[in-house]
């Protein structure tokens, strides 16, 4: 196979010429400072091989060069294995062969008579050597716990890692196990103890493969495990952006044999061979590496307000009819058992030199029933406006439009000023019932010049979660650590809301230059919906729908009702404000921004 180390190449050749379907695992393995990616495991049951199994098998042991003293020991318990998996491991001084035996059957046979004790079955055997110096070789034990519990597992995990050296590891796998659970029961997460004689090697493997998650659906833990771990941003997200997509397998984790911690990511099972079909069937499901190689279908798109909802559809309708491309941007607003779907928000920018412009748009706010007073101050601070937005919300009480008026230019002014503002009224925002125009308000949207994602992770702690921070304020946290690892200071822009006269205080941050996907804070979202006592069934099938979409920016704090809320805005390719502005001297920022 093209690219392959040589060793490689000679191991999958050998794999090939059995002429059976089998399926390649790839892998990544981080300890300090280091991302190995040139390994893989290809595995097959042993009763496919139609003649002479275990010789062949043996055949190949011997190609590969197996120590003696390993093909001896492998020789004695290949008649009980079901299954056999062939890896392959390079890293920046050696080669390493690896050779796996599965017991799946006799493992079954010993839950179903009673006979796995406190330690476990031995569900793998890892037989493993260095290509270039036979000396270094090892047996690796992997002693299955069947049926195990969230708590169970945790448990087991705090046996294995040292708790003052290895709390990120176990940070891990606790994040994994609650990310799972949500899709699957928790006999369907296999736990494994991992060790090996002579050597301090210990660690665990927790396998997921039945949640059918994506590897980005754990990107929060693999960023912070690779910060940990002090890998490079760059040779992370190099590798991470051609993987992201697969499906995640399982998570091994400890430390190694020279006492150091690491992780591994096992991900991605495909067919080895193109030319060969899969089989599916009911032994597929028994493999703890299924043989199910691609991921599922499991959610139609989302269901668009605007075609559901006639006041929605005429806006939507209208806004497209302007002809000035605009862009659309959706959101998902949390509240107390309410997860509010039905809302968009369509921008465009105003163009001074296109004429009769400004007057299209104010007879679209009139065909919308915009108050009077809303159309005059619309009207007087228009001129000024770089973006236009148009909105619609359905909440559980009623319907809403919303106009926004957005002034980029007066974030360059400031940033040209020698002592800036405290603050930037960067938006004014107006909002009346669909049904009822006398229901309305005006929103005032200040920016602040907060320019780092700790800072606004203080302020936004200290001025609307002071006294709830281990709540919701946690996952705001953590969404905006991912996104301050993936952008300068200054590309995040912080805002402040108010309106005049109800309850309405709250802040505004966007993150698009941060480029996260939905999929990539999956499991912020998920205790997000747990936060606000969501139903998990419907979460997930919005959330199907929209993960691969960019998150904009969110949104949190008190609503007119002095209701606790959170709302995250996305958009397919990019937010209704397309373009950028400077708020510092030296630092470009996104003003993509919309409105809760």
């Amino acid at each position: 196979m093209k690219g392959m180390p040589v060793h490689a190449e000679q191991l999958i050749s050998l794999i090939l010429d059995l002429d059976i379907e089998t399926g390649m695992e790839r892998s990544f393995k981080v300890a300090e400072q280091k991302l190995l990616q040139n390994r893989f495991i290809i595995g097959f049951k042993k009763g496919w091989i139609p003649v002479d199994a275990e010789e062949r098998i043996i055949g190949i042991c011997k190609k590969i060069h197996m120590p003696e003293q390993l093909l001896n020991a492998f020789r004695e318990h290949l008649p009980e294995a079901g299954y056999i998996h062939f890896g392959f491991e390079e890293s920046e001084s050696s080669c390493i062969y690896k050779v796996y035996l599965e017991f799946w059957e006799k493992a079954q046979e010993a839950i179903d008579n009673q006979q796995v004790g406190a330690k476990g079955f031995v569900l793998h055997r890892g037989f493993k050597w260095d290509i270039s110096d036979a000396t270094r070789q090892a047996i690796t034990r992997y002693a299955w716990h069947p049926w195990l519990s969230s708590g169970e597992i945790e448990k087991r995990v705090g046996q294995v890692i040292d708790p003052h050296t290895g709390t990120f590891l176990r940070q891990a796998a606790h994040d994994l196990v609650r990310i799972a659970a949500v899709r699957i029961p928790d006999k369907d997460i296999l736990y494994l103890d991992v060790a090996e004689d002579g050597n301090p090697r210990r660690s665990f493997d927790i396998n997921v493969y039945r949640a059918n998650l994506q590897v980005a659906e754990v990107y929060p833990l693999l960023s912070v495990l690779c910060r940990r771990l002090s890998v490079p941003y760059d040779a992370f997200h190099t590798f991470y952006e051609g993987s992201k997509t697969k499906r995640l397998g399982h998570l091994a984790a400890g430390v190694d044999r020279r006492g150091s911690p690491f992780f591994t990511i096992y991900y991605g099972v495909e067919p080895l061979s193109a030319e060969s079909p899969l089989r599916a069937g009911a032994e597929a499901e028994k493999v703890v590496r299924p043989s199910r190689y691609t991921m599922p279908p499991r959610r139609k798109r989302l269901v668009r307000v605007e075609e559901t909802d006639n006041h929605a559809g005429r806006l939507y309708r209208l806004v497209e009819g302007l002809g000035f491309h605009a862009a659309v941007e959706r959101s998902f607003k949390f509240m107390d058992r309410i997860l509010l779907a039905g809302r968009f928000l369509m921008g465009f920018r105003r163009r001074t030199s296109l004429s009769g412009q400004d007057e299209a748009i104010m007879n679209l706010c009139r065909q919308i029933a915009m108050p009077e007073d809303h159309q005059e101050k619309f009207r007087a601070e228009l001129a000024g406006a770089d973006i236009v937005l148009f909105g619609y919300e359905a909440n559980e009480k009623n319907r809403v439009y919303k106009v926004y008026l957005e002034f980029d230019a007066r974030l360059a002014e400031a940033a040209r000023q020698t002592s800036p503002p405290e603050k930037v009224h960067i938006h004014t925002g107006f909002k009346w019932d669909v049904t009822d125009n006398s229901r309305k308000s005006v929103a005032i949207y200040n920016a602040l010049p907060i320019f780092r994602a700790e800072e606004i992770a203080k302020r936004v702690a200290a001025g609307f979660y002071a006294d709830k921070k281990d709540g919701i304020h946690r996952q705001v946290d953590d969404i905006l650590d991912l996104a301050g690892s993936r952008t300068q200071p200054g590309e995040l822009l912080y805002f402040e809301v108010s309106e005049g006269n109800n309850l309405r205080v709250s802040y505004d941050i966007n993150v698009y230059k941060a480029g996260l996907q939905m999929a990539e804070f999956y499991p912020q979202l998920i205790e997000i919906a747990r936060h606000y006592n969501e139903r998990m069934d419907i979460f997930d099938e919005l959330y199907e729908a929209v993960k691969s979409y960019k998150l904009g920016h969110l949104s949190g704090g008190t609503d007119r009702e002095g209701r606790d809320f959170l709302t995250l805005y996305f958009a397919e390719r990019r937010g209704p404000n397309r373009d950028r502005s400077r708020y510092s001297n030296n630092q470009e920022q996104a003003t993509r921004h919309d409105h809760p």
